[in-house]
Parts: C-alpha cells; structure tokens; sequence
C-alpha cells in the first residue's frame, strides 16, 4: 500500500521469510556454517537456541536453500503432535507415504531404514529439522534419540536439527534427558543484533526495495527503532512496517522519531532501552549472595565483565555447578546486556533462563547455586535509572519509557485525526 509512496519494489519489511533479504552479521553467518557443515559431514544431532523473533527459521532455511538436490529434508513445524504422528509426517515430505495411507510404527520405521539406506548408497544423505522443538516432550525426544540409531560403522543414516527457544536448552539439561544430551555434536546460539548491525539490517533491507540509497528513516528514528526493538529482527520489521503505513497515511516522506514512537504505542511495546534515560554517568553493582546471604558487591566499571569458575573471571565464583567461563555482562551505551557464554547449567534472569537479555534494576540472575541481584543506578537520578512495568503481554517487560518532550505521543490537528481513523481503517 505504502510501495508507490516511498518508491519500493515491494514492501521492504515483511515478515515472511526471503532469502533475497537475508543478512549475516557474524554470529549468524557461524550458526548458519555450523548447520551447513553438521548436515554435509553427518554429524547427527544439531541444536540452534534464540530468543523469539531472532531469525531461527529463517536461518534454517537459507540452510535448506544451500542445500544439494542429493539431500533429502523433511521440516517438521508442528510439534504439537505425538511422536508417531511426527514420524508420519516426516515419512510424507520425504515421499514414504502416500495420503490415508496407515503404516505402524514398525513398518514406518522399516521404510525410512531402507530409505536413509538408499540414500546413503546414492551419495545422498537425510535430514530432518524440527523447528519449535521447546514443545517436544520427553517421550517425542526420547524417540527422536532412537530415531538417531540409525546408522553404518561409520556414518549417520540421519541428520536431526532441532530449533527452539531457549526453553529447549533447560529441557535438555533435565537427568532424564542425558543420554539425548551427549549425542548432540553441534551446539548453536541465535543472539539479537547489536546496534551497529540493526542500522545495517535496516540499510541492507531498504537496499533491495530502494534503487535510491537514502533511507525514509532519520537518524533519530533508527535510533529508536534500536531502543524498541533491541535488534529483534521480528520486532525490528513489525515496527518499521507500522512506521512506514503511519508515515504513508500522514502523506509524509520521511520517518521521523515521532511516528516512530506513536507505532511502538499502537503495538503496545514498553521501550527496551533508553540511551536518553541513560545520558549521565551509568554505576552498576552485582551483589553476589549464597543461601540469601551476602558474599560480596562487585562495583563494575569495565565494558565487558566476565563471570564464572576460572578464577581470572571479573566475578569469580568457585562452585562446580558454574562453568569456567559462564556468562557476561556488556555495557552498550548505559544499557547493560547480560549473555550466556553457551554454559552447562545456564542462566537464568528472574526465574526465566535466557540467553541474552537486558538487564534492569533490581533484576535477580541465577548461575548455578549463587544469586546475582542488579543495582543500576545514574549520577543525574535519586532513583533507580530504569522504572519497572509488568504487562499483561510480557510478564518481564524491561523498561518503561522515560518521559521526555520527544518522547510524548505526538498531537495531531482535526484533519491529521480525521488521516489517522482512515489508518485504522486501512489496518
């Protein structure tokens, strides 16, 4: 609707996945190596954890697209299914069943023998990706495990991706999931951008639609597309997408930080970073406690601190259920990132485990048997630097916006009101 308007081939910031606008900065551009290489080499087991929204599928499948026509795949999206149920499914996109066809679980499981066989003689190979694999219970996993078994002396016969949220990773870690556990090869974290590569994942995005290279976004409005996205590559096209269709309707030819802020309202987003909020001198200091008593305040004032068993670590904590190098904390600009550093146990931020997310204050991260409790506060604030909001959508919302005069909704005269009930229309 709005293509014609800013001049685009098509819309820049769609969610469905194409490859046309693929973009890698270097952590994706490892993980999508990494299920590329356990795929070719047979490797088994291969696991790829993110947060939602980060760009799992999609990596997935720019997997499948480089690809030979040797290998054959089955993408299994519908875990809410037994383990046989899936198996069947997974028999029909490999072409082992026809429709209304009713195999048992013997014979199903005789046929992709014979199959994954095949295949093998070929120079082929079989692949099967389970994407949103958190929900899979413990038997659908244990049967994935078995399904594993089949193999030669030598190699394989199966390759098995799993793709989930970081709930997978708990799940994985349960006692009764050990066996499953050490048959995975290849481990892989999906993080969010950084700012730098969300103003590149926007430039390379308007790139393709765009012949021109000036983006419609200013630099303020990129700025806040970061703070409410942060470098979510789902909530960074929904934002942007809602930005544009409010810029079209207000017949305005550039994006501004006020529309900006006005779709993050619409689509009742909290603001997950404040750089404004944060403008004076940023102190932060972890209290290290065990059993709820205090160990010791740790007062940080590097840019990248690190956390775990080996005793070099900024916060060094000698317990065997902690991994030498567990987790760190990174400050972007007065907002401070903690990142799992791909350990055993986890962690985990208010009783959720997590991979990466910021941090505010008063938060309460869990690595191991010790607490760490988050104490942020600004030269320039009485207060804590981030107020708290619960909502009833994310139950560990991040920060409230800060006030300020650019912040507030902006107002509109009579005919720009009369514009925006057409856009509501136009939704």
């Amino acid at each position: 609707m709005y293509c014609n308007h800013y001049g685009f081939s098509q819309k820049p910031f769609d969610v469905t996945p194409d490859p046309r606008f693929l973009y890698l900065p270097e952590g994706h551009r490892e993980t999508l190596a990494a299920i590329i290489y356990g795929i070719k080499e047979r490797r088994g087991f291969i696991t790829v954890i993110g947060e939602v929204g980060t760009g799992k599928t999609t990596l997935l499948k720019a997997a499948l697209d480089q690809l030979d026509e040797k290998i054959s795949v089955a993408f299994i999206f519908n875990t809410d299914v037994t383990s046989y149920q899936m198996l069947i499914m997974a028999l029909y996109e490999w072409g082992l069943i026809k429709p209304k066809e009713k195999l048992s679980k013997v014979e199903a499981l005789r046929r992709l023998n014979r199959f994954a066989i095949e295949q093998k003689d070929r120079g082929g190979n079989v692949v099967l990706i389970v994407d949103e694999a958190q929900n899979l219970d413990n038997r659908a996993m244990e049967n994935l495990r078995l399904l594993s078994n089949l193999e030669t002396r030598r190699h394989k016969l199966i390759q098995i991706v799993l793709s989930g949220q970081p709930e997978l990773d708990t799940k994985l870690n349960r006692h009764e999931l050990r066996q499953f556990a050490q048959r995975i090869s290849l481990r892989r974290y999906v993080f969010p951008f950084d700012e730098k590569d969300t103003y590149a994942y926007l430039h390379h995005r308007l790139q393709v639609v765009k012949d021109k290279s000036s983006s419609p976004f200013t630099d303020k409005a990129q700025k806040l597309i970061w703070e409410y996205s942060g470098g979510v590559p789902r909530k960074i096209n929904n934002l942007c997408d809602n930005a544009l269709l409010i810029g079209y309707g207000l017949k305005k030819n550039r994006i501004n930080s006020a529309i900006v802020q006005e779709a993050a309202q619409d689509l009742k987003w909290p603001r997950l970073l404040d750089t404004k909020a944060s403008s004076g001198k940023t102190q932060i200091k972890i209290l290290l406690k065990y059993n709820n008593k205090l160990l010791k305040t740790f007062k940080i004032d590097k840019d990248e601190i690190i956390i775990g068993r080996r005793k070099s670590s900024d916060i060094h904590i000698s317990n065997s259920t902690v991994s030498r190098q567990h987790a760190r904390i990174i400050n972007n600009q007065g907002n401070y990132l903690i990142e799992d550093l791909k350990s055993i146990n986890g962690v985990y931020l208010n009783k959720v485990r997590i991979i990466s997310r910021y941090l505010k204050n008063g938060d309460v991260i869990n690595i191991g048997k010790h607490t760490l409790v988050v104490n942020i506060k600004t030269d320039n604030d009485k207060d804590p630097i981030h107020s708290l909001i619960k909502t009833e959508n994310d139950k560990h919302s991040i920060h409230s916006p800060t006030k300020t005069e650019n912040e507030k909704k902006p107002a509109h005269s009579p005919k720009g009101r009369v514009m925006m009930l057409n856009i509501e229309r136009l939704r």
